[in-house]
C-alpha cells in the first residue's frame, strides 16, 4: 500500500524539479532532496525583495500583482514546511 506522506512529499518534490535556480542559491543547500526547492524558494523570495527595494528608491510604491504574487510565494513556503514538518525528515521540525 502506497503511504499518502510519500505521495505528497513524491508531488512537492516534482513542482520544484522543473524549476529553474540559480547556482549562487543552489549551493547554499547541500541536501540531496530537498536542496533544489530551498534554492527555488530562496531566489523567488530575493527576487520580490530586489523589486521591492528597487521600487522603494524610485516610486515608494510596489505593484499590486507583485504584492498578491508575494503573499501567494508566503503562503507557498509556509503550506510546503508544514507538509515537511509533518514527515519523516524532522530536520525541519523546528518552529518558524
Amino acid at each position: 500500500m502506497t503511504d499518502p506522506m510519500e505521495l505528497m512529499l513524491a508531488d512537492l518534490r516534482e513542482k520544484y524539479e522543473a524549476l529553474p535556480t540559480a547556482r549562487s542559491f543552489a549551493r547554499l543547500y547541500d541536501d540531496p532532496e530537498w536542496g533544489h526547492m530551498f534554492a527555488v524558494l530562496h531566489k523567488r523570495l530575493n527576487d520580490h525583495f530586489t523589486a521591492i527595494n528597487g521600487r522603494a528608491k524610485s516610486t515608494h510604491h510596489y505593484w499590486a500583482d507583485n504584492s498578491r504574487d508575494l503573499l501567494t510565494l508566503i503562503d507557498d513556503i509556509e503550506a510546503e514546511l508544514h507538509l515537511l514538518r509533518s514527515s519523516p525528515w524532522k530536520w525541519c521540525s523546528a518552529s518558524a
